[in-house]
């Protein structure tokens, strides 16, 4: 089949132009392109039941929690507004397709929010996957992929180990 088109968004222009700028250097068919847009506002980046496929990567951080940022940028990709995570799962419901799949990172501190949040908006969890930076350690993120309208039932994946006991890139890693 023929490549689908990448279209990125974030609230930040300065992010979009440095986005923007790593597009220019790529060499391939199709090229991505990149607007500002706004969860809350769905509408703003692109149809209902437009996409096949949403990416996220939201802030981790609940507002008001944690050592807040003096930057702005950071603090916005940081931590959450207001129903950060809910506006996100709702942008998401909104922008895909049914059968559409969603994929976000998360903090595994948040694992029932974020699961809350998904099936709220009727994207039902499929695979999970814990992030771990050696295989002794506890995850510090998790990889989720979401289905919009699809019938309960969930697959843990084995664990992402990215080091290896000396510090090292495992094999996975150097693969991504």
């Amino acid at each position: 089949g023929s490549a689908a088109a990448v279209h990125g968004v974030d609230i930040q222009p300065d992010a979009i132009a440095l986005a923007q700028a790593g597009a220019d250097a790529f060499v391939g068919t199709p090229c991505p392109t990149f607007a500002v847009g706004d969860w809350r506002d769905p509408r703003s980046i692109g149809p209902a039941g437009g996409f096949r496929r949403v990416v996220c990567n939201p802030p981790y951080f609940p507002l008001h929690s944690g050592p807040q940022s003096t930057d702005p940028a950071a603090a916005t990709a940081r931590h959450e507004q207001a129903d950060t995570l809910d506006s996100v799962c709702a942008a998401a419901a909104w922008l895909l397709t049914s059968g559409g799949r969603f994929f976000l990172c998360h903090r595994p501190e948040r694992l029932t929010d974020v699961l809350a949040a998904l099936t709220a908006h009727h994207l039902e969890p499929k695979r999970i996957q814990a992030v771990q930076k050696r295989g002794d350690t506890a995850p510090w993120l998790f990889l989720l992929e979401a289905k919009k309208d699809a019938r309960s039932g969930v697959q843990w994946l084995p664990p992402l180990v990215l080091y290896t006991d000396e510090g090292e890139p495992t094999p996975a890693l150097r693969d991504i």
